[in-house]
């Protein structure tokens, strides 16, 4: 990307006080100061360049370093050959005054560059009002005494050009990289380049191996002008960032250190767990590791671990550095701390370093369950399983994380029935709470919600569980009292343990979509905040469950792109097969057939095992898929299947869920019953609401879809609600009642416009032409006056197929015959 192409962003006010600059005869120029590549040349260029656009003469004025010694050097291309400081006043005096009243506009370029001699003009020429000054200078540089004294008696405005924000930055980002980089990527980028947009290209660069990157140019040119003494603390900061400054002064002297800060190269910030080091914007760590050669990088981090050595003890908060510097210099000098650091590597979601740390430490049985530990949550069930050890150990405590480990691994990595990790469960003593609780996940991932539920009570009404065991299970425990329908349950688990997933899930099935969709971005925000990219994921992916159920297709589907951004190294199979299934149905509900069937295929080729408690999830999406496509009766047999498959695992729950979908894409008639009956059982309102719902919906009953409508619309499921209202509003016309019918349908379009353009046939019911193909449209729109053989002959078809066309139309419009077609059509 070249300098030209790079995006300006976030610099409208400081153009703007520039333009009012030049429009008020009282100020004689502006100055811009700030950091190094914070923005300051490009906002005078683009300043510079509207006021040109509006008739306005521009001059430019680059100050250069090696320039500063050369009397009139900066400004002597404005009078080429003069080189006599009078004549060359004189020249530019008279040059000035004869083109016009205008005052030029001259733009002075890195002006703490620039020399005595070449100041001392520009200030003449300001003060006889010839010129405006457009002035940039990087903090911290003394600019010439001819121009300090401009701003000093208030002829010139100071502007500070400060980092950009968040939302400019983050703009930036995504103009960069679309999809590409997710949002703990995003996030990491973002405070690296530190608002900085200079900083922003060199690690764009670095992360193109951009090793002529002119950016990269100046950062070797900055460094090489601070010297080798700012130099070298730059690199052992970069390697190290955050630094602990209790760590860096005993690798580099404090007086080196302090010349680093002055010369803007470091900072050091306290968030209150006491003073780091940082490297300073527009340079980075990443861009100065780039700079390093391998054996210079080796060279550094073998230093820090050699201080971390120095002390009797590793501090709690050094645990992770001690192990991971020692594998970055390529010398393990201490291996006690492999292991340790590998686990606190895998605490924080780090898995690749947490792999390389176990590695490191192997071999050795608790480093081989480690690391089988580690390649499981990345998905690579076949390693883990190779990892493993063959048999148990001998010590009992070993023997328990061995057989955890493996049941996991058979379960979740090989795909082995689940009574083989049930089995070898069963053989674990001393973590028997640990065991219960990855029995009951097990169980909810085969779809045995009451078996899981079950398990993960009887884990909580241990006295001696362990918390760890105690907040997995009620997570597990949580989620399978939503999918039976038990909504006090999953609430009384929920309190038990801190995990939210579960609890979320079932406030889901439990139609608490305003309260889950606040869970899920919390839990999200916490995630993102702390680094941790399969978390994040999870959130992610309930978040959209939730926006999908208010109806908010276009969030729900960024969410879902989230959740499987983040979760695509991760052993998070099943969920990721759930996240696709459900950005399939709504991205049918956008209208948008053809990607939501690329979806579903993504699922049918994704070759996993342990999707069972996912697999109506698949079916539903598919649904949407086919009534995107145009194919209700498929659309419904989707439906029906995904409720049989619920029924059968006791989910009723989703059972509910299914069924009523069936009924918005028009089988209310014959699902309304079991709705009826599963009323009586699941706990929560919202299958109360959706049995009244189909109900009104097979009957035409006003009634009983008002109610509906007005307790989706509490509840939050606006799409549910937009579509009863615009069912009141087709019924009030079947039924002659006009005034009626428009009111509801004045609702249901307010109600339509909060759900991002979802398009499904309840919302289509009365726009023939988005839902029906041309053909069936021709063939409507004749029906309402012509008999089947006049319409036949008029468009040179059977009578057997305007038949055929005609019963699509009204199976996708909810029609049942020409009476119903014509009050539709007001004919």
């Amino acid at each position: 990307m070249t300098g030209d192409e790079w995006p300006l962003a976030g610099r409208d006010d400081e153009i703007a006080a520039i333009e009012a600059g030049y429009r008020s005869l009282g100020i004689q120029g502006v100055l811009l100061t700030g950091a190094r590549g914070v923005g300051k040349s490009r906002a005078a260029r683009e300043a510079a360049g509207r006021l040109r656009t509006d008739g306005r003469r521009v001059a430019w004025v680059s100050a250069r370093r090696g320039m500063r010694s050369i009397p009139f050097g900066a400004i002597a291309h404005l009078v080429p050959g003069v080189d006599n400081g009078f004549a060359l006043l004189s020249r530019l005096t008279a040059d000035l005054r004869a083109a016009g009243p205008d005052r030029t506009v001259v733009v002075v370029d890195d002006a703490h560059q620039l020399d005595d001699e070449s100041a001392a003009v520009l200030a003449e020429l300001v003060a006889q009002r010839l010129v405006f000054l457009i002035i940039t200078i990087t903090a911290g540089g003394r600019a010439p005494e001819a121009l300090t004294a401009l701003w000093n008696g208030s002829g010139i405005t100071v502007l500070p050009v400060r980092p950009l924000s968040a939302d400019v930055m983050d703009r930036l980002i995504d103009g960069l990289y679309g999809a590409r980089l997710d949002v703990i990527g995003r996030r990491r980028l973002a405070r690296a380049a530190g608002g900085n947009p200079l900083a922003l290209r060199a690690l764009v660069d670095v992360g193109n191996t951009a090793a002529d990157s002119p950016v990269h140019g100046l950062a070797g040119q900055w460094l090489d002008e601070a010297g080798p003494v700012v130099r070298e603390v730059v690199e052992v900061v970069a390697c190290a960032e955050p630094m602990p400054m209790r760590l860096l002064e005993t690798v580099v002297e404090p007086a080196a250190i302090a010349a680093a800060e002055q010369a803007g190269l470091v900072r050091v910030a306290d968030d209150g767990a006491g003073p780091t080091a940082h490297v300073a914007p527009p340079l980075s760590g990443p861009v100065v590791r780039f700079l390093l050669t391998h054996s210079a990088v080796r060279g550094v981090y073998g230093r820090l671990a050699a201080a971390l050595r120095q002390g009797s003890t590793i501090l709690d908060e050094d645990v992770l550095r001690a192990g991971e510097w020692q594998l970055k210099a390529g010398t393990v000098t201490a291996p006690e701390h492999l292991l340790p650091a590998a686990r606190r590597a895998m605490a924080r979601f780090d898995l690749d370093l947490a792999a390389d740390l176990a590695g490191a430490a192997r071999p050795g049985t608790v480093a081989d369950l480690l690391l089988a530990r580690i390649l499981l949550r990345q998905g690579q069930g076949r390693r883990a399983a190779d990892v493993l050890p063959a048999r148990p150990p001998s010590d009992p405590e070993q023997a328990a994380a061995w057989a955890l480990t493996a049941a996991e691994v058979q379960y979740f990595g090989l795909g082995e029935p689940p009574y083989v990790a049930e089995r070898t469960l069963e053989s674990v003593i001393q973590r028997r709470d640990q065991a219960e609780t990855t029995r009951s996940w097990i169980q909810l991932a085969d779809g045995r919600a009451d078996q899981a539920l079950s398990t993960a009570q009887a884990v909580l009404s241990r006295v001696d569980a362990s918390p760890r065991a105690k907040a997995w299970a009620a997570a597990a425990g949580a989620a399978a009292a939503g999918l039976l329908g038990r909504g006090a349950p999953s609430e009384l688990l929920f309190q038990q343990g801190p995990v939210g997933y579960g609890a979320c899930l079932a406030r889901l099935l439990r139609g608490d979509v305003r309260q889950a969709q606040d869970m899920a971005d919390r839990g999200y925000d916490e995630a993102v905040a702390a680094g941790a990219r399969s978390m994040a994921g999870v959130w992610a992916g309930l978040g959209g469950m939730a926006a999908k159920g208010r109806g908010r297709v276009r969030l729900a589907a960024s969410r879902l792109r989230e959740a499987l951004a983040l979760s695509e190294n991760d052993g998070l199979s099943g969920l990721r097969t759930a996240w696709t299934a459900e950005l399939a149905a709504v991205t049918a509900m956008a209208g948008d057939a053809a990607s939501a069937g690329r979806l579903l295929s993504q699922v049918d080729r994704r070759d996993t095992w342990d999707t069972a408690l996912f697999e109506p999830w698949i079916a539903v999406g598919r649904a949407w898929s086919h009534a995107a496509d145009g194919d209700i009766s498929r659309a419904v047999e989707s439906c029906r299947l995904a409720a049989d498959l619920s029924r059968k695992r006791g989910h009723v729950a989703h059972e509910a869920i299914a069924l009523y979908d069936a009924a918005r894409l028009g089988a209310a008639e014959a699902v309304q019953a079991r709705l009826t009956e599963l009323a009586r059982t699941v706990e929560g309102d919202l299958v109360a609401v959706v049995a009244v719902a189909a109900r009104g919906l097979a009957h035409h009953d006003t009634d009983a879809l008002g109610q509906a409508t007005d307790a989706f619309d509490g509840f939050g499921h606006t799409l549910l609600a937009a579509e009863t209202a615009t069912a009141t509003a087709h019924a009030h016309h079947l039924g002659g009642r006009h005034t009626s019918a428009s009111l509801c349908q004045e609702r249901a379009d307010s109600l339509a416009l909060r759900c991002e353009g979802a398009r499904t046939p309840l919302l289509d019911r009365c726009r023939l032409r988005s839902r029906l193909t041309p053909r069936e449209r021709d063939v409507v729109l004749l029906a309402s006056t012509l008999t089947t053989p006049q319409i036949a002959a008029r468009l040179g078809l059977s009578p057997r197929t305007v038949s055929n066309y005609l019963q699509h139309a009204y199976d996708k419009l909810g029609l049942t015959g020409r009476s119903e077609l014509r009050v539709l059509l007001g004919t």
